[in-house]
């Protein structure tokens, strides 16, 4: 017989049965990421923690300027001002301490050519991770201004952190 007949029939029942299969699959795929997605976001939150005076440095925070026990932080911009023209330099470190304002933990350097700017640095969502008890440390020069240093961060559970940086 032909593709209609019998064994024609049969067939083609069971590749509409296989593509059921499939597509079942794909959708409970869908409905995972979906979970997961609502999970990560119910475990994600801003946080602006209080400017950070920079009038004597070097300067940390630890009680606001990084994550506590249990959580961490995504920090998506630092902003610092306002700078000197080209005699204020701010550079910002990650440590736990003082003693950690060495080369190899520098992030970023914060200077203007003009008097009296603020200057923004904008890591990215997943740039700067800090982890529990981590924290930011700021040294440089400062000749004559007053600047401040402002973090916006997203911080989250450890718990999901493989799931934000995914």
């Amino acid at each position: 017989m032909g593709p209609m007949g019998p064994d024609g029939a049969g067939l083609q029942a069971a590749g509409w049965a296989q593509l059921a299969a499939s597509l079942s699959g794909v959708a409970a795929e869908l409905r995972a990421q979906n979970d997961r997605r609502r999970r990560l976001a119910a475990c994600l939150w801003p946080v602006h923690p209080p400017a950070i005076s920079l009038a004597v440095l070097p300067v940390q925070r630890s009680a606001d300027g990084g994550p506590n026990t249990g959580y961490f932080w995504a920090v998506q911009r630092i902003t610092v001002g306002p700078v000197g023209a080209a005699t204020d330099l701010v550079t910002v470190y990650r440590g736990t301490s003082l003693s950690d304002v060495q080369s190899q933990n520098a992030l970023n350097s914060f200077y203007s050519a003009q008097a009296g700017a603020f200057v923004a640095w904008h890591p990215g969502g997943k740039g700067l991770i800090l982890l529990p008890d981590e924290g930011l440390i700021f040294a440089g020069t400062i000749t004559g201004t007053s600047p401040v240093a402002n973090i916006d961060a997203h911080q989250g559970l450890t718990a999901v952190l493989p799931d934000y940086i995914v």
